[in-house]
């Protein structure tokens, strides 16, 4: 993998996603102290990141959107959960990090591929079927609620059927 295409993923998805972190924390401290009344009003302030099971379990070929994924569920959620508490005691920061989601994209790559659905889900997924996107969509809804999760913050809900690990090799014991 070129060098260029490793830092130009880290850039769009890591700084990319800090500097929307860091435009929501803004918003949250100006609306806050334009407004005295709305600390004690306001409630379900969460910011909610997009992660993906390959920053916990790594992808072969992919180690640039592994990494990127990797450095954003852990270091940056971790780093914004308490900086964000301590901006307004409300706010929350959590990551989704789904596994391999039944979209039409991943249809057709298992059409085009019949072992990618074996792979990536079903041999190292409880489930034995890829995450539907309701799914990720309702975990999104319920870290985004006061009422269901307003003391979570700082953490990864993995959303993967209870993925446990990667193949590294095919059945054929080839390298995957």
């Amino acid at each position: 993998m070129p060098v260029e295409q490793f830092r130009r993923t880290l850039d769009v998805n890591t700084t990319g996603t800090f500097i929307t972190a860091k435009t929501w924390l803004k918003c949250i401290k100006d609306s806050i102290d334009a407004d005295t009344q709305l600390r004690s009003t306001l409630r379900n302030v969460s910011l909610i990141i997009i992660g993906s099971e390959a920053g916990v379990l790594g992808v072969p070929g992919n180690a640039d959107y592994a990494a990127s994924k990797s450095a954003i569920q852990y270091g940056l959620t971790m780093s914004l959960a308490p900086e964000a508490a301590r901006i307004f005691e409300h706010a929350r920061v959590n990551t989704i990090a789904p596994g391999a989601v039944n979209t039409p994209q991943f249809q057709k790559e298992c059409e085009a591929a019949p072992e990618a659905l074996w792979v990536d889900a079903q041999v190292t997924v409880a489930s034995k079927k890829p995450v539907e996107m309701e799914h990720v969509a309702k975990t999104c809804l319920m870290l985004a609620s006061n009422n269901f999760s307003g003391s979570t913050t700082g953490q990864v809900i993995r959303v993967d059927g209870g993925k446990s690990g990667r193949m590294y090799w095919d059945r054929d014991g080839r390298a995957i």
